[in-house]
């Protein structure tokens, strides 16, 4: 019965002390997984597969299981002329999401954020807004930042 019971503690202490990845385009892949892609509106993108994206989300995606796709360029795929990457992926990630982001409100949740700025932020999504503005922020650490 102890053994079951410190077991648990471990599972919970793991999962308590589990947090988001710190690569900025592992993260924000992360948060956009779940976006349905349907509700953005059509906008084709290119991608240096070959593949016509319908919009900035699905390209999103794709780019977060495939790290070396990047957008050729606006528009529909042409059948030949691919050239390299007009907009490297992990920034078209970034910057869909982060237009995203700024329409939306960020919860009352606390999950305080230290940024490399020595701005403490109340949660992630304050974090992210702010990181939005100034790509090189990163978390310095899951605490309040010192005084």
């Amino acid at each position: 019965m102890l053994l079951l019971i410190t077991l648990t503690a471990f599972l919970v202490s793991c999962v308590v002390a589990a947090k988001p990845p710190q690569d900025p385009v592992d993260r924000t892949c992360q948060l956009i997984k779940d976006y349905h892609c349907d509700f953005f509106n059509p906008d084709p993108r290119c991608g240096t597969d070959g593949v016509t994206y319908s919009n900035m989300c699905q390209f999103s995606k794709a780019h977060c299981q495939v790290r070396e796709l990047h957008v050729a360029h606006d528009g529909h795929c042409m059948t030949s002329g691919l050239g390299p990457g007009t907009l490297p992926g992990g920034q078209a990630v970034y910057d869909f999401f982060c237009k995203n982001l700024e329409h939306q409100q960020c919860g009352t949740d606390q999950e305080i954020v230290c940024g490399s700025d020595d701005v403490t932020y109340t949660n992630l999504c304050l974090f992210e807004k702010a990181r939005c503005g100034n790509n090189s922020l990163t978390v310095a650490s899951y605490l309040a930042c010192p005084n």
